[in-house]
């Protein structure tokens, strides 16, 4: 018996942070790459003609993979702390993004709903290893409220001194400033009135003592 792997690649779903729509896990960061990776294992019996059995298969396979059954399966997906959606009213958004790469990935998985959720507030915390204020950079214009805060659970937090002076470097909204991470998601939910949007980003520390307040 031979057993071979396929992999297929999807293009980013069309999913949007709509109110209408309930939605788990969003797309970019918390895909491969930006892109769904789809695993299928396709078992193949006997020789001889196995790799046209194996191409048979999996084109069968690709044709039965229809986009709706695709979206289902993914409105029930959670991956924990990446574009977590942990909160309604206002919309609580959790992500671990704690390089510029994936604070990219996140600003730009955000960038639709711009219209549907105001305003729009970042609670932020970072280790002060790590380029926060070029991942503050990249923020730029999307939130309209910012609260900086500093983790408890670790000692490589940077200070929120440090974390204030970085937004104001990146053209950020005057920071907020919350002693711990509690504080700093009720001073958000505030800001962010019902309608509204926090997104809380910057490090895994944060985003597993914000987790633990849900």
């Amino acid at each position: 018996a031979a057993r071979r792997s396929a992999f297929y690649e999807l293009d980013e779903p069309s999913f949007v942070l709509r109110r209408s729509e309930p939605l788990a896990l969003l797309s970019r960061p918390a895909l491969v790459g930006s892109q769904l990776v789809l695993k299928r294992i396709v078992d193949t019996v006997g020789a001889g003609d196995g790799g046209g059995m194996v191409e048979a298969a999996e084109s069968q396979a690709v044709q039965e993979l229809h986009d709706r059954a695709v979206a289902r399966g993914l409105s029930g997906a959670v991956l924990p702390a990446r574009i977590e959606r942990i909160a309604e009213r206002p919309l609580v958004i959790l992500d671990a993004a704690h390089n510029v790469a994936s604070m990219e990935s996140l600003i730009a998985t955000l960038a639709p709903s711009r219209g549907s959720f105001r305003p729009r507030v970042l609670v932020f915390a970072a280790s002060k290893d790590k380029q926060f204020e070029k991942m503050l950079a990249v923020s730029r214009e999307a939130f309209d409220h910012v609260v900086v805060t500093r983790y408890a659970t670790n000692p490589r937090a940077a200070t929120v001194a440090r974390l204030q002076e970085a937004c104001r470097r990146a053209g950020l909204p005057e920071p907020r400033i919350a002693a711990a991470p509690p504080e700093a998601l009720r001073l958000a939910r505030s800001l962010a009135t019902p309608r509204g949007l926090v997104c809380v980003a910057g490090s895994f520390f944060l985003a597993a003592e914000i987790r633990g307040l849900a």
